[in-house]
């Protein structure tokens, strides 16, 4: 199975910067002993120059166990804390860095840019309401904090609560009408909630602000397609490439957008020209073994492309599902069947395409009242899949002259 659009979705373009709401080498607003003496000043100096040492040469786990000592040795100084959170949050170890943030939170309830750091550790373990609350204490603190707001949108946005981030949102740009961040949030929020006009809109007005910024013209381009304008998408999307010609997910995109034109060679070798930008594409793998598979063609290949595609994901229900259809397609029907039950468990949500494959699949293993239940869901999921309906008619006829048959021979 392929799936969605390269753009309108949180990639890591869209993803907080944290770097912003860390310290560098130099002590940040926390610093310093509160006993006053020299003497445990300077030491205190000693245990900071020599973490930031080793942070200096790449030695985290050293600078690591600095700070820890440095906090035993002096519990009142919170700078200690914050060079510690500091440090995990760049290594990426949200989980340790919580307690130290939370420390810090307790010592000094009135730094915004401590609750800042709170909500980028909750953030990152998907603590969506809990970041919200830190990023909102951080507003609260300083309104005109523009960075704090838009980490609030955010939360909010991942938390599901997207009536209040777009507030949040459109307070950003009252207070910076040219915010392009902003901008290309509030269009992702418009395509989540199928308001693709007003989504192409703000984008356009992202593109019109930054018009060099590749990667809007994604985003626009993805709109496009959403509101099924394809031409528009093709005509945005090559705009984008102009300013750079190897922007993979500009590539990919184009690609999504051809395969939807029925323009099926042109989609492939844009699939393929990705995957020798990128060999660990996952999607473009897919995408090109399920396009084989849809035609019939190419089937050995495809299953090769498919099963590299779940080399790199392979707890990925769609790409299962491709690869199911692809057996499905060679006559590998038990195989088919066996994937295609798997991809329904490991599918982030349930897919009508799914669901209708492996009715095909139960159906050819001789088990068309099962598959009488697949189709149904799949029809219940998608309504107006007419094939389908077709599906059900006719397997539920064949199963009734079954079942007459096999009572007139036992009247016999």
């Amino acid at each position: 199975m392929i799936v969605g659009v390269a753009g309108l979705r949180r990639g890591d373009e869209a993803r907080p910067p944290w770097r912003l709401i860390t310290v560098d080498g130099s002590d940040g607003p926390l610093r310093g002993a509160t006993g006053g003496e020299r003497r445990q000043r300077d030491h205190d100096g000693a245990w900071t120059a020599l973490g930031y040492v080793y942070e200096t040469r790449h030695q985290p786990e050293d600078a690591i166990k600095v700070y820890r000592k440095a906090m035993q040795a002096n519990p009142d100084n919170p700078g200690f804390v914050e060079r510690l959170s500091d440090l995990l949050i760049r290594l990426g170890r949200f989980n340790e860095a919580q307690s130290e943030v939370e420390t810090l939170a307790e010592a000094a309830p009135r730094d915004a840019r401590v609750w800042l750091k709170l909500g980028a550790v909750y953030y990152e373990q998907k603590m969506w309401e809990r970041a919200a609350d830190s990023f909102r204490r951080a507003v609260v603190l300083e309104p005109s904090n523009l960075r704090a707001r838009y980490f609030l949108a955010t939360s909010l946005m991942d938390a599901g609560r997207d009536d209040d981030a777009r507030g949040e949102l459109e307070r950003i740009l009252r207070l910076d009408p040219r915010s392009v961040d902003a901008r290309v949030q509030l269009g992702f929020l418009h395509g989540r909630g199928k308001r693709y006009d007003q989504a192409i809109a703000v984008l356009r007005e992202a593109v019109n602000i930054e018009p060099r910024r590749p990667e809007l013209f994604l985003y626009l381009g993805s709109a496009y397609f959403r509101a099924k304008q394809y031409d528009r998408a093709v005509e945005t999307l090559k705009e984008g490439l102009s300013l750079d010609e190897k922007q993979k997910d500009l590539i990919f995109q184009l690609g999504v957008v051809y395969e939807k034109q029925q323009k099926f060679d042109d989609a492939v070798k844009l699939f393929r020209r990705v995957i020798v930008l990128d060999p660990q594409h996952a999607e473009a793998y897919n995408f090109v073994g399920y396009m084989y598979a849809e035609k019939g063609q190419n089937l050995d290949e495809a299953v090769k492309l498919i099963g590299k595609a779940l080399e790199l994901e392979p707890e990925n229900g769609y790409f299962i599902d491709s690869l199911g259809w692809a057996y499905f397609q060679q006559g590998r029907y038990p195989d088919a069947l066996r994937e295609l039950k798997r991809a329904v468990e490991k599918a982030k949500e349930a897919d009508p395409v799914i669901y209708d494959h492996l009715g095909d699949a139960l159906a050819k293993n001789g088990l068309e009242e099962d598959a009488v239940v697949a189709w149904e869901k799949s029809l219940q999921l998608d309504p107006s899949a007419d094939g389908i309906k077709k599906k059900i008619e006719e397997a539920k006829n064949r199963l009734q002259r079954v079942k007459r048959d096999s009572k007139a021979q036992q009247t016999r």
